[in-house]
This record gives C-alpha cells, sequence and structure tokens, in this order.
C-alpha cells in the first residue's frame, strides 16, 4: 500500500515542483525587469538612477495632468497638441536626418500649441570632429559591404536607423553611394530648419557643476547640475538663451508655428537620480509647460510595442484564459505521460489490465470476420496471394497449381480454414525433386 501511495504521489509532487519553478522564475524576471536597467538611458521605463521613471509619474498625477509613452512610430501615434513631447538623449548625430514624416507631424503638434523638448545626452569632451570620424567611418562601412556584394550593390541600412525609425535611413543623403531611388524623399535636418547647431567645449565639466548665470530670472538658474560639454549655437532673433554655463548657451528657446522648442545640452536634471539628490523642481516645471499631456517619446531610444498575442491578452485582459490554457496543457501531458490506473501487483505484460480501445489489428480481424466467411478465408487468401506472386516464374506457377489442387480436394475440410491454411502452407514451401 506505501508503493501504490508513493506511485500515485509522484506525479503530484512533479507538477508542485513545476509550478514553484515557474513562479521562482517569473519572480527573478520580476525582480530583474522592474528597475528597467536593461533599457536604454534615461527611459521612462527605468526606475534605477538613470532613468526617468519618477519625472513620469511625477507628471501623471499632477493636477489635470496625464503622462504617456509613444512606443510607436511618430507618424502613428496619438500624438495631438496642446502638451509637452519630450524627446530625451536624442544622439546630436541624429539631428540632421530626422524622416520627412516625422517632421511633419512635429509640425502638427507644435501648430495646435504643443511644446517639443529635446535633451542631449551627457558628452564629455567632444568636439566637431567625432561626427566627421563617424561619417567617415560609415563610409568606409559601406565600401566594404558593396565590395562583397555582386556588381557592388548594397541594401545596408545605418544601425541607427533600423533600430531608431524616429530618424531618416539616409544619413547625408550621399552616403549610399547613389543606390537609394531617386524619388525617396530626403531626410530633414533639424539643424537647418530650426536654425541651430551643437558644439561641445574643451573644458571638462566637473561632477555637480551649475550653468552659471541664467538668462530670463528662471528659478534656480544658478545651481542646476549639468554633466555635459555640449552647448548651442543659433542664428536669428527666434531663439533666446534661458540658462549658460561659462557664458554658453545650454538651454534655449524659440517659438515655432503655434507652439515652442526647448533644447537642453544635457539630459542628467531630469534622470531619477538629480532629482531623488538635486531635484530642480523650477526647472523642470519650466521644461513641462503648461500641458495638460506630457509624451515621452520611447520609440527614438530603440523600445516599441511587437503585437502579438500576449500584447492582444494585455489589451483584452485575457490573462486567466491563457493560464487556463496552459493549466490543461500540463494536464493533458500528465495524462499521456502517465497512467491514471493502478498497477498490477503480478508481474508481467499479460497480467496488465486491457486498454480501453482496440488496436488496429484488432480493427483489421473484426473487418474480415464480417466480410469474409470461414469457408471462403483460404480461397481468399489463395486469391491474394496470386495477385503478388511474380507471373514469370514457372516454379511459383507451379505451386499455385498444387495449391490449387490441394484446395479443391479438400472439399468440406475449407470449412476449417486452419487446417486448410496449413495446407496450403506446406504445399508452398515443401522442396522441388529435380
Amino acid at each position: 500500500m506505501a508503493s501504490l501511495r508513493s506511485n500515485r504521489l509522484a506525479p503530484l509532487a512533479v507538477l508542485a515542483a513545476m509550478l514553484l519553478l515557474g513562479a521562482g522564475i517569473h519572480r527573478l524576471f520580476a525582480l530583474r525587469f522592474d528597475t528597467g536597467d536593461v533599457l536604454p538611458p534615461y527611459s521612462s521605463f527605468r526606475a534605477d538612477p538613470l532613468g526617468t521613471r519618477v519625472l513620469y509619474e511625477s507628471l501623471a498625477r499632477r493636477g489635470g495632468w496625464r503622462a504617456e509613452r509613444i512606443v510607436t512610430p511618430t507618424d502613428e501615434s496619438d500624438l495631438a497638441g496642446p502638451g509637452t513631447l519630450f524627446v530625451l538623449s536624442f544622439q546630436p548625430s541624429l539631428l540632421g536626418r530626422i524622416d520627412p514624416s516625422t517632421y511633419d507631424r512635429l509640425a502638427g503638434f507644435a501648430r495646435a500649441g504643443g511644446r517639443i523638448v529635446i535633451t542631449l545626452p551627457s558628452i564629455q569632451g567632444r568636439d566637431s570632429r567625432d561626427d566627421a570620424r563617424a561619417r567617415e567611418r560609415r563610409k568606409r562601412e559601406i565600401e566594404r559591404e558593396r565590395a562583397r556584394r555582386p556588381g557592388g550593390a548594397t541594401n545596408r541600412t545605418d544601425r541607427a536607423s533600423r533600430r531608431l525609425p524616429f530618424v531618416s535611413p539616409d544619413p547625408d543623403g550621399e552616403e549610399d553611394g547613389g543606390d537609394a531611388p531617386a524619388d525617396r524623399n530626403p531626410p530633414v535636418s533639424l539643424r537647418e530648419r530650426w536654425a541651430f547647431d551643437v558644439a561641445y567645449s574643451t573644458q571638462t565639466v566637473a561632477t555637480g557643476a551649475g550653468p552659471g548665470d541664467g538668462a530670463g530670472g528662471r528659478p534656480d538658474a544658478a545651481s542646476i547640475p549639468w554633466h555635459s560639454t555640449a552647448w548651442f549655437t543659433t542664428t536669428g532673433s527666434a531663439w533666446r538663451t534661458v540658462w549658460t554655463r561659462d557664458g554658453l548657451p545650454v538651454v534655449v528657446e524659440r517659438p515655432w508655428l503655434g507652439g515652442s522648442i526647448a533644447l537642453v545640452s544635457d539630459s542628467y536634471a531630469l534622470s531619477n537620480e538629480a532629482i531623488l539628490r538635486d531635484r530642480r523642481a523650477g526647472f523642470l516645471a519650466w521644461l513641462a509647460g503648461s500641458g495638460p499631456v506630457a509624451w515621452f517619446d520611447e520609440y527614438h531610444l530603440g523600445i516599441h510595442r511587437a503585437p502579438g498575442l500576449l500584447d492582444f491578452a494585455g489589451r483584452h485582459r485575457l490573462g486567466a484564459v491563457l493560464a487556463a490554457l496552459l493549466v490543461l496543457a500540463a494536464l493533458f501531458i500528465w495524462r499521456n505521460a502517465t497512467s491514471l490506473l493502478p498497477p498490477s501487483d503480478e508481474a508481467g505484460d499479460d497480467a496488465r489490465p486491457r486498454p480501453d480501445g482496440f488496436e488496429s489489428r484488432d480493427g483489421f480481424v473484426n473487418l474480415i470476420r464480417r466480410h469474409v466467411p470461414p469457408a471462403a478465408l483460404a480461397s481468399v487468401c489463395l486469391r491474394e496471394w496470386r495477385r503478388t506472386a511474380p507471373p514469370a516464374d514457372p516454379r511459383l506457377a507451379r505451386r499455385s497449381a498444387a495449391m490449387e489442387s490441394a484446395l479443391r480436394d479438400a472439399g468440406d475440410g475449407a470449412r476449417d480454414p486452419v487446417s486448410t491454411y496449413r495446407t496450403l502452407q506446406t504445399v508452398l514451401t515443401e522442396k522441388e525433386t529435380p
């Protein structure tokens, strides 16, 4: 009885162990992804020091405000003004190649009274020569790939273009060696359209250094933490310098269409670490504008929603249905892996209980019993054997005639199909005398 009870509990123990293992793996992944440190820096999904989730949730809880994330292309999102669009940690090298459809959508957003805030990553000690080096490296990569392809063609697109559809796949309009179609829309340069450029100071910025005097008398002007050497050069009277560091504009603003644009050369002040250790609420409130919606663009960081089964289940709250299907699948596997019948105490296969249903052999026997009478079974066997025997073999022809004669001699004995079959088998296998 003890062995029988242990055999019954073994599948339950295995199932319980599998459930515990699944729960443990889910917990590990939850702990790993809750902080979001596997995502790019300055993403609003990250809760660690390099993320901006604190700013996102703070604006979401602000009275009369709501915060949303953009995880689809800008021309497919529900971006509509008035509101504020945060494009955080945008690479300066991508400012010159914005996708035309994205630029048109940004213009429509600004016409409705939207505010566009673009911040650059924290960059130390860079100068404009780095962009030239990047372009030269890009050209060399394209030339190497063209040499590997037959005919010198290449269909390679920039790595950032594949990962960041916010930008155009054609960096400068000349680096693809003329392989691009002539009617393709050229990329839009924000530097030219908005009349600004990015430069870099040779002086390294120390941690916690402030931007110096703040133009316009903005709050917290003299104590904003700054970790970047980038600054802006502007042309025209539309731009207004808001904050400077060592006399260099690091935060500039201008009106555009019906809205406004704010450029910030460093993203650190918006991070979770800066808000926790050195919060500048006035600066953040000025960037956010008057609202009432704050959009955080995650798509340019490479974070996008891939439609699939899990996304469909999440949107329609089908988690319980999927869990039930998994349980049914586990029970099905368990049912086919082990028998629910108790094992027999007797050894040997013959002592085991006969399973329900029939095998293919049983079905064949029942089919013969239903359609072939016992008296005709021997003649049916002989006829089927003749179909498979080669007709040109004289030895088999003689044996076929001998078995036909034996079947006629059996007469009423053909009613016993077993003895008749043995007679035919003897005639077929007996050796011929020379």
